[in-house]
């Protein structure tokens, strides 16, 4: 454990020198600013956005007081230090903060110009400054039919073929939390027991109105995938009216009000590596609140550079998942799913990647490819596209594969809910997920993003009904239940399956 001194703090001020001179060498940060294949985000002035990611302990350098400058601006669930280490930060380097984090880390990002990076990769407290960055749904709106609300009745459709898991019922008293686009309002989600946008605080406050809810149903047809409830109509999920905490990572031009304006030149998607970093802080926020006893269960269909070995999201994802239960308060961690890609490539350049591209069996952290009917790895055909034949987004060929996909589920044309029935256009009005609408429409999309809430399904259902209390429990519960189909993927690794309980 890293040896230092901490200030000596005087209860009214902020530290003003953060011990400089008690750090360590080997606390120099790294500047992951490397080509990655997208641009930068860059504001009107050329500066550059960034993420910067302090040592585990920062915050006990400043102080618990509240600062002259208040404290509103900031998201209530952070602590008086916590505040004050961004404040201070602010007032020695010259920026404004956007996002910060307090529970999966202590970190803050802002759009930071040459010089300001420079002295930051001098600051001893200062360990990684990152590269803000877009990336994308692991499953664009990809249509293989047309589903019509002329056809009637409509007969519910069972994931995996089966009835939900195996027929089987639970009280669904875990929750699941789908860190995603906001899952909207549909007749088949009434277990959606909460909405939040984590760059907004409880209730949203501090954010000039913006809903939980973003335009793109992304989000609905994942939770539908997890918990759609039985109605003999459109869909039943994998564990069926399972309890659905929604957590938006969406940024203000993903709303209505401002929703039709096109991507900006760099490709920005309306989401982020800061705004992601910022929905896994509020996550762990919420499950040391409210489940101190028990691992939350996190979906995540989202995909980015940022989640390997030693990038922002890994560091904070590892976080996210591992009990604590020392330091001064008790959490249990939390089960991850996370989608592994749909570049037809290796998963480990895109998902949640290992030190040597090798998974741990019992971290709770899953990396989640897409089968098809067949059971066969969706893979890049001769011609055409991997998953169906009219994608939204044109590069997607295939599932990612290789040493970092731990396990396969279906992510081929999976019928779920969604909001209007068309497709999605950033630009069209008439294909937006209204903030108010209930829907009761379902279409068939594709992607890793349909794979992974299949497991974050089943491992609900196991978690609730044999009482599993850790992420590393809930692991091994879900790996009793593989089987291998003989199978391979791409990289010549075996394809696990999981066997509904």
């Amino acid at each position: 454990m890293l040896k230092r001194a901490i200030c000596a703090l005087i209860a009214t001020t902020l530290c003003g020198a953060v011990c400089a001179a008690s750090a360590e060498a080997d606390l120099a940060p790294v500047l992951q600013a490397e080509a990655r294949g997208s641009k930068p985000i860059v504001d009107t002035t050329g500066r550059s956005y960034y993420m910067v990611d302090l040592v585990e302990d920062a915050q006990l350098a400043f102080s618990d007081s509240r600062s002259v400058r208040g404290q509103d601006r900031f998201h209530e669930r952070h602590s008086r230090r916590a505040r004050n280490m961004v404040e201070w930060y602010e007032q020695t380097y010259g920026f404004e903060y956007e996002e910060m984090t307090s529970y999966v880390g202590n970190s803050f990002s802002a759009h930071l110009t040459e010089g300001q990076v420079r002295r930051l990769q001098e600051d001893p407290y200062v360990v990684a400054i990152s590269e803000v960055e877009t990336g994308e749904f692991s499953g664009p709106p990809w249509y293989d039919t047309t589903i019509s609300t002329s056809v009637s009745p409509y007969y519910e459709t069972h994931p995996w073929g089966r009835n939900a898991v195996n027929g089987k019922q639970s009280t669904n008293s875990r929750r699941v939390y789908v860190l995603d686009a906001g899952v909207g309002y549909h007749a088949d989600l009434q277990n959606v027991v909460s909405r939040v946008n984590a760059s907004c605080g409880t209730n949203n406050m501090g954010c000039d109105g913006r809903s939980p809810v973003g335009c793109y149903p992304h989000a609905t047809h994942v939770a539908g995938i997890i918990g759609a409830a039985y109605r003999n109509k459109g869909v039943a999920g994998v564990n069926a009216g399972a309890k659905i905490l929604s957590v938006s990572f969406l940024t203000d031009t993903a709303y209505p009000t401002t929703c039709a304006r096109p991507q900006d030149q760099y490709g920005n998607k309306f989401f982020n590596s800061a705004s992601v970093a910022t929905a896994m802080d509020w996550v762990k926020w919420d499950i040391i609140l409210n489940s101190r006893t028990a691992a939350g269960i996190v979906n995540l269909s989202w995909n980015s550079t940022a989640f390997k070995p030693g990038e922002t999201l890994q560091l904070k994802m590892t976080s996210l998942a591992k009990p604590n239960y020392s330091g001064g308060y008790v959490y249990p961690g939390a089960f991850i799913t996370h989608s592994a890609g749909n570049q037809f490539q290796s998963a480990c350049n895109v998902a949640f990647g290992y030190t040597g591209g090798v998974p741990l069996s019992s971290d709770g952290i899953m990396v989640v490819g897409a089968i098809d009917s067949s059971g066969a790895p969706v893979v890049r055909p001769s011609s055409g596209y991997g998953f169906v034949n009219m994608p939204y987004a044109g590069n997607e060929y295939g599932s990612n594969y290789g040493s970092c996909v731990e396990v396969w589920a279906p992510g081929k044309s999976l019928l779920s809910t969604w909001g209007p029935m068309v497709g999605f256009s950033s630009t069209d009005s008439s294909t937006w997920q209204m903030q108010s609408v209930t829907y009761d429409n379902y279409v068939p999309l594709s992607g890793t993003s349909m794979a992974a809430p299949h497991i974050a399904a089943v491992a609900a259902y196991l978690a609730e009904t044999r009482g599993l209390v850790s992420p590393g429990e809930i692991e091994t519960a879900v790996r009793s239940l593989f089987y291998q189909t003989g199978r391979v993927d791409s990289a010549g690794l075996p394809v696990n399956l999981v066997r509904l309980p």
